[in-house]
């Protein structure tokens, strides 16, 4: 491969993985209110549980899908920054092949 032009694909590449990893613990953290909110009174049944219910339990249910959403976009992330160092390392090679044979066709190489 030809000199780095500051790109550390490396480091892309194993960051890109990192992010498989908080996906999954977002996605984990939605599964766990998802399911407390889907036990049996997960506010309590006397009249404080259920006025607490009213005033939160949207909430909850934005910080369920938001937490979903958030996992999707990780994950579709880490997706995004592996290609971009397979894409870099793929081209980086391209490049220096040609070189070679611009180099050996002008007799230097």
């Amino acid at each position: 491969m030809t000199a780095d032009h500051g790109a550390d694909v490396e480091r892309l590449a194993a960051r890109a993985a990192e992010f498989d990893e908080h996906a999954q613990r977002a996605r984990n953290l939605a599964d766990d209110l998802r399911a407390a909110l889907d036990g049996p009174a997960p506010w309590g049944n006397d009249d404080i549980g259920r006025r607490f219910a009213d005033q939160h339990a949207d909430a909850a249910e934005q910080t369920v899908q938001r937490l979903t959403d958030l996992s999707a976009k990780l994950a579709d992330m880490g997706s995004a920054f592996a290609k971009a160092a397979r894409t870099y390392r793929a081209t980086d090679g391209a490049s220096a092949d040609a070189a070679d044979r611009i180099r050996h066709g002008l007799g230097e190489g």
